[in-house]
Formats: structure tokens, sequence, C-alpha cells
């Protein structure tokens, strides 16, 4: 079985939410894939998922619904997904003082640091690829994670460090 979307489903499935505001047609595909173990209907609901990342907002709304759920992310996505999880974190012009982040942003961005560190542990060099070729500062957008205060040193400079490994326009920002 193969499964195609037309544009006007795919705009549907990442702009139909629910009152709360949640993206509920992905969360429900993302709770079916979870769920299954049927090996043809796992297929087919990671193509549909591929399908509707097509569209960039798609594919950002469905890096934050996955990246609690490293596991379906990393077989969704693998190593594309460094992109997304980069463009969801802040830039460092948004925060008041990048090296003091408040508490509550760290929870938030949290997800995100640990998806990135899980997806860099695993490809490496395919990763950090990623990260260098199709995101914009890598580096200053990780760095004001080192913070110990954060609790999340130990993520971002795992990400850091196989990025500044290959890349010396990361190192020079960082």
């Amino acid at each position: 079985m193969s499964c195609t979307i037309h544009l006007d489903g795919k705009k549907q499935a990442v702009k139909f939410e629910e009152t709360a505001g949640q993206p509920a047609i992905l969360q429900k595909i993302i709770e079916r894939l979870y769920d299954t173990k049927d090996t043809d209907l796992r297929k087919n609901l990671r193509v549909t998922l591929i399908n509707i990342a097509e569209l960039p907002e798609g594919f950002l709304k469905m890096t934050h619904e996955l990246s609690d759920k490293v596991d379906l992310l990393d077989e969704v996505f693998g190593p594309r997904s460094v992109k997304s999880l980069h463009n969801l974190l802040p830039k460092l012009s948004e925060y008041p003082d990048p090296l003091r982040i408040d508490p509550a942003l760290c929870r938030q961005y949290a997800r995100y640091i640990k998806s990135l560190a899980y997806i860099m542990k695993t490809y490496k060099e395919e990763a950090a690829q990623v990260a260098v070729d199709q995101t914009i500062n890598f580096a200053e957008k990780l760095a004001p994670f080192i913070n110990p205060e954060t609790g999340l040193q130990k993520e971002t400079i795992l990400c850091l460090r196989e990025v500044c490994g290959i890349d010396q326009y990361n190192c020079h920002i960082l």
C-alpha cells in the first residue's frame, strides 16, 4: 500500500487544532505509530509523517510532537531531525540574558537538546553534517545551554563536540 497526501491534506493535518492548540491529526498519527506493532501499518504511518513533513511547518510541528519520543523521532526522520530540532530552539538575541536562562525556558527547551544529543550520539558525523549544511549558527543556539545551571551541559557539549569537530566556522562562533 502507498500513501500520498495532497497539499490541502498536508495543510489540514498541520493546521487542524483542538481547543488546546494542539495539532490533533498529527498527534493521532503519532499515537497510532507508537501503539502498533504491525510492520505494514508502521511503514505507512512513517510515510504519512514524512509526506506531511514536506511542509516546513509540518516538519517543525511533527518534530516538536516527537521530541519527547526520541525512538520514534529517530525511526521517522533519523539525522534529518537535527535541522528542525535546531529551528525549535530560540535565537541568542531572544534571551534577555543568554548567560542566565530562565529555568522555565530550560525545561521547555530541554526536550529538544536531549533529542539532539540522542541523534548526534547515534549518527555522529552524519548528524553533524546535517547541522553544518542545513542550519545557521548551530553552535550559537546551543551555547547558552552549556551553563551548568541548565542541567543540560552534558548533552550540549556532546552536540557541540560533534559539530565543532568537523566545522571550523561553528568553532569560531562558539
